[in-house]
């Protein structure tokens, strides 16, 4: 996934929750873990995003001062 594609699906898993979320009554303890599994869903899709985008801002810079930098992910370029 390139910067842009990252940031294309983060503004998609946040629109998602967002849509969720709207209208949500918690009323009972069922509804509560129902909202805090939607909610962490979308917090780990980020998080997974947001590393994605630290690997990507790493190769740029090793790119622009020559350092050699090699993924732990297979195929993350």
């Amino acid at each position: 996934m390139n910067e842009n594609e990252c940031y294309y699906a983060a503004n998609l898993i946040t629109f998602y929750a967002g849509q969720e979320l709207i209208g949500v009554k918690v009323e009972t303890q069922d509804d509560l873990q129902k909202l805090t599994h939607c909610i962490k869903d979308s917090l780990t899709s980020l998080a997974v995003i947001n590393e994605r985008l630290n690997e990507i801002a790493l190769e740029n810079f090793c790119k622009e001062f020559g350092v050699e930098y090699s993924s732990q992910r297979s195929g993350a370029k």
